[in-house]
């Protein structure tokens, strides 16, 4: 299985349409971010609209492009697996899930770095919700956040067998 991947210039462009609609739409709604680091909305929308795009790609799936306020909690399915991709631009970034909100309809939260100046996203690893939502992952550096690191990530090449 291919971890990384270069998105083309139409994905690319597709990536900053969705991530624009869905901005507006979102704020229009009162909707926030649930980001954790400084950027803006838009940029956070953005990138992660782009590994959501690379991850699909990896698979041969289709990301969730609904432009609705909220959207879907998950990103894509995978088997029928439902996934939330997460994506960060640094390359020791940490899988990272919101403390204060619930997910009961994602079963699998997946892992991006990437940048989009570059164009290129690793799909670096993955956890079940239940294994990343553990109260001892909860980790105050990242506003009360859930993380983990990436060497206690299962691996890309697991994630197939899981949903299977």
């Amino acid at each position: 299985m291919k971890t990384t991947v270069k998105l083309n210039d139409t994905e690319m462009e597709l990536a900053m349409k969705i991530s624009c609609m869905r901005y507006g739409s979102n704020r229009l709604a009162g909707i926030r971010n649930g980001k954790v680091g400084n950027q803006s909305d838009f940029e956070t929308e953005f990138i992660g609209m782009c590994g959501e795009i690379a991850f699909c790609r990896m698979f041969n799936i289709y990301p969730d492009l609904t432009i609705v306020a909220g959207g879907n909690p998950y990103d894509c399915l995978l088997g029928g697996t439902r996934i939330d991709v997460k994506t960060t631009h640094w390359l020791n970034g940490k899988l990272l899930s919101k403390a204060k909100n619930e997910y009961p309809e994602i079963d699998v939260f997946a892992l991006v770095v990437g940048e989009p100046a570059s164009m290129e996203f690793t799909f670096v690893g993955w956890q079940t919700y239940k294994e990343l939502r553990m109260k001892k992952n909860i980790s105050e550096q990242f506003k009360g956040s859930y993380a983990l690191p990436q060497d206690k990530l299962e691996t890309p090449e697991k994630l197939l067998a899981y949903v299977m």
